[in-house]
């Protein structure tokens, strides 16, 4: 009597469990990406401005490391993937802040018409430490803007002074590169275009 052959059914079943136990391994990447990504983000300033969202990414994680403690591990890489994921918008939201300040500190060294980009970048902290987030983007957003404008004005300024310089001397300015620049600068400084007016002739001051 002849061997009967395997069902089919039975290698359609032990693939199944097979892809199973491989789709269900404990998520040790992704713990690994979720922890990294949260000390990414608290060294970044998150920790700092955005206290209550930093909550939220270490709740997932613990929520993860106890699923993985319960051999749950579709559920700890589901919250693994969220902390990281979540973790990683921080991250940004305090790189974008924390740029923003530095920027108002720039120009509050020029110019006491940067205090409404101090106020603004104040409110802009106020409201991260509250969980605001979305305003809080918002108001440094309108704090860039602010201080950059001031930044504007104070190398609108500082190119107005290098033109005249600059054209009162006539050996400098027998150089063709140099009188390229200045006939940008001038046309950057007609259209209020202070940093690149100044970006211009900068190389040129020295010399």
């Amino acid at each position: 009597m002849s061997k009967t052959k395997p069902s089919r059914w039975v290698s359609v079943v032990i693939a199944i469990v097979l892809s199973g136990c491989a789709a269900y391994a404990p998520p040790i990447q992704e713990m690994s990406d979720a922890r990294q990504s949260a000390r990414a983000a608290v060294d970044a300033g998150a920790g700092r401005y955005f206290p209550t969202l930093i909550e939220h990414v270490n709740a997932e994680i613990f929520e993860a490391e106890t699923r993985l403690a319960a051999s749950d591990y579709q559920g700890a890489a589901e919250h693994a993937l969220a902390a990281k994921t979540e973790a990683v918008r921080v991250r940004g939201l305090a790189l974008t802040l924390v740029s923003a300040l530095e920027v108002v500190a720039q120009a509050e060294q020029y110019s006491p018409r940067s205090k409404g980009a101090r106020v603004l970048a104040q409110q802009a902290l106020d409201a991260a430490a509250r969980g605001d987030d979305g305003n809080a983007m918002r108001l440094v957003t309108e704090a860039q803007q602010e201080a950059g404008k001031v930044l504007d004005k104070h190398d609108l300024e500082r190119a107005e002074a290098l033109v005249i310089d600059l054209e009162s001397d006539p050996i400098r300015l027998s150089g063709v590169a140099l009188r390229e620049a200045l006939e940008a600068a001038k046309v950057a400084i007609q259209h209020r275009e202070g940093q690149r007016a100044y970006s211009l002739l900068a190389p040129f001051a020295a010399h």
